[in-house]
């Protein structure tokens, strides 16, 4: 395996840098859950067009409910993640204000 050349060394990143990639990161991850949503939504209206059967309709809602449901644990996920990067950033920001009353 090779490794990227566009790497940035640890040392380089401050800690609100790594926090501000961290919520770019969730923001992008809650783009991708509300594109799932979304198109979810078009299979429903489709079914709705192309069918009739009572089968059909059984069958996409519980897939849908299915998708929806895991959609809904990862956006959980994703607030966690969320309040613990600005619980980090909150100590971070008390640690150096204490630090800068020690000197």
């Amino acid at each position: 395996m090779s490794q990227s050349n566009n790497l940035i060394p640890l040392s380089d990143i401050s800690l609100e840098q790594a926090i501000t990639d961290i919520i770019e990161s969730l923001a992008l991850e809650e783009t991708a859950l509300s594109e799932i949503l979304n198109s979810e939504s078009e299979i429903v209206l489709k079914t709705n067009k192309i069918s009739n059967n009572i089968d059909d309709y059984i069958a996409v809602n519980e897939s849908v409910n299915s998708i929806i449901k895991n959609v809904f644990r990862l956006q959980m996920m994703l607030q966690f993640e969320l309040d613990n990067a600005e619980f980090i950033l909150q100590k971070s920001r008390e640690y150096y204000e204490n630090d800068d009353l020690e000197e």
